[in-house]
């Protein structure tokens, strides 16, 4: 239909790098509105700390993590575990 245009697929390759950037920002965006969340009681939006470690770093990962800065112990208690996995279906 249109004719083959090397700028339209140099363009896309842009395109990917911005989107993927602009989730990174997001992503800190989130990180920091949790952190401010769980210090003052006015907003009870502290998990989108856990959303934003989830963009960064997918979901395995992020296991990993809280595994290591609350130990297993914790983070079975407080079925964290779920809590990823219904948070990361959300963010897909």
């Amino acid at each position: 239909m249109f004719p083959y245009s090397p700028s339209l697929k140099m363009n896309s390759g842009i395109h990917k790098n911005l989107v993927r950037y602009l989730w990174d920002v997001v992503a800190v965006i989130f990180i920091i509105w949790g952190i401010i969340a769980f210090v003052t009681p006015l907003t009870p939006a502290s998990w989108l700390f856990i959303v934003g470690l989830i963009i960064i770093f997918g979901k395995h990962k992020t296991k990993n993590i809280i595994i290591k800065v609350v130990g297993i112990k914790w983070f079975n208690k407080l079925k964290l575990n779920s809590l990823i996995d219904k948070l990361s279906d959300k963010d897909n």
